[in-house]
């Protein structure tokens, strides 16, 4: 598993305005692109997004679903991306002064 840490400017609930949007997540996962909401209410618990994810010149049709969320905290994605199996994604946002600490790990 890796986590990464980064302290970043906008604050925690900047940050959660991002990951609740279906339409950003291809600016935030490497590789994915075209996201839009697949079923349920993003990022409410057991829903999911539908979108492409490119790997050189292939692209594969993957799903991410939404397996734990603890707002303003934690959220734990599900990601299969096929052929190309499947990815655990966690992201841990907390307050640190006026910018976020922010982890997030990733397993296979």
């Amino acid at each position: 598993m890796a986590v990464r840490k980064h302290l970043i400017d906008p604050s925690p609930t900047d940050v959660w305005a991002v990951l609740e949007g279906e339409h950003p997540y291809g600016r935030w996962v490497v590789g994915a692109s075209d996201s839009r909401a697949d079923e349920g209410n993003w990022p409410e618990k057991g829903s999911s997004l539908a979108h492409s994810l490119r790997l050189g010149p292939k692209e594969f049709a993957s799903r991410t679903v939404v397996r734990r969320i603890d707002r303003p905290q934690t959220l734990e994605l599900e990601a299969d991306g096929g052929p190309l199996g499947t990815a655990r994604i966690a992201f841990d946002i907390r307050p640190w002064g006026d910018k976020t600490l922010g982890a997030h790990e990733t397993a296979r």
